[in-house]
């Protein structure tokens, strides 16, 4: 949004809509999760989370929130998890539409590659468990769009324009274009 105040150019905003439990519309059986780094916990330790609990390493629930005495179970992101990052082939083309919505994986894949969001690939997700499957969706995508936290810190794609041919790394979204029937086809329609 390029923001104008009192005829003054005041610049160009990223403007984006909170994701939580009312604007995804989750009901009770569904479950919002958020990557707060790159640090991966394995599928093992996601299931062996109790129902109730609100963190493994840097994946936090967010909804239900322990207080709404709702149990919001680990175990479709730990399936999600090991066919990802842990199984390959026959194995996730298998199983992965069993747990994750693929037109949202294959588009937020999309979404990093014109986006260039370099801090979005596995940090700075949620992931969402609605209707069974997993969805992802981006936040905080000041790093993408050039704020830093720090002076020696860029976005790669303002430090080096030339990044900008290579893919970014969403281990979902590239597994299904190798791996998953019709995957290839349905993002060159995008």
């Amino acid at each position: 949004v390029e923001v104008l105040m009192d005829g003054e150019y005041a610049g160009f905003y990223l403007l984006m809509e909170r994701f939580d439990e009312k604007t995804l519309d989750l009901g009770k059986n569904d479950v919002l999760f958020k990557s707060l780094s790159w640090v991966r916990p394995t599928a093992a330790q996601i299931r062996s989370q109790p129902p109730h609990s609100a963190k493994v390493l840097e994946i936090e629930k967010k909804y239900p929130e322990p207080e709404d005495n709702i149990a919001g179970n680990w175990d479709i992101l730990a399936a999600y998890v090991k066919l990802v990052y842990e199984d390959y082939g026959k194995t996730f083309t298998a199983g992965i539409a069993e747990c994750a919505d693929i037109e949202n994986m294959l588009d937020y894949w999309l979404f990093l590659q014109v986006t260039m969001a370099t801090d979005n690939s596995l940090k700075n997700i949620y992931f969402a468990q609605i209707d069974n499957k997993i969805h992802a969706y981006p936040w905080d995508l000041d790093y993408s769009f050039g704020m830093s936290w720090s002076k020696d810190a860029h976005n790669s794609v303002y430090r080096y324009p030339d990044v900008a041919q290579t893919l970014l790394d969403f281990e979902c979204g590239q597994r299904l274009i190798l791996y998953y029937p019709g995957a290839a086809n349905y993002l060159k329609q995008r």
